[in-house]
């Protein structure tokens, strides 16, 4: 594996820590059922997408860091992607998932915390794992003239990740009035 990819995953991994650990308890942002719902979605989608020789050589060719050939690299380009893509929406999922039972359980105050865990860790999770990991692993498997191209397919896409934070936020803000009700 080449140093810059270890050190970007150490700076990675340093930022995030350090920047959870000024504000609080790094076991906080541990939460079972948030890593199962973004696991549970990227695998099953994943293997429903593509066949496994062909996930299994994206994952090998990352880590030689090169694909044997120009149509390899492009469909590990490819498999990334749609990694990156399903983490996000897992992470969308997940958070209706903790929403639904977070209202569910308004008459019981002590389960509205593990609801409201569930639904911002799994866009927490979804964003890191698509966006800093997956998008960069898709980005390593092809050519620069390549990347330009594939970047401007996917104008629209932060579109949809406005709406979704727009709607998220209203779906919070609606979460948070209703417990200073309670």
């Amino acid at each position: 594996m080449p140093l810059r990819r270890i050190l970007s995953v150490l700076i990675l991994l340093g930022t995030m820590t350090s920047a959870i650990k000024s504000g609080g308890d790094i076991w906080s942002f541990i939460d079972l059922p948030s890593i199962l719902i973004i696991v549970g979605v990227v695998l099953s989608c994943t293997v429903w997408s593509f066949p496994l020789k062909h996930i299994t050589t994206a994952f090998s060719d990352s880590y030689k860091g090169y694909a044997k050939d120009d149509n390899t690299a492009l469909q590990n380009h490819r498999i990334f992607n749609r990694m990156a893509d399903l983490s996000v929406i897992a992470g969308f999922v997940g958070t209706i998932i903790g929403l639904v039972l977070m209202l569910q359980n308004l008459e019981d105050p002590s389960a509205i915390g593990p609801a409201m865990a569930v639904a911002l860790l799994t866009m927490f999770y979804g964003t890191i794992l698509g966006e800093l990991i997956f998008r960069s692993l898709a980005t390593n498997c092809i050519n620069p003239q390549k990347i330009e191209l594939e970047r401007t397919n996917q104008r629209g896409f932060s579109t949809v990740y406005f709406t979704m934070l727009s709607l998220f936020m209203l779906l919070t803000c609606f979460a948070i009035m209703l417990l200073v009700v309670m």
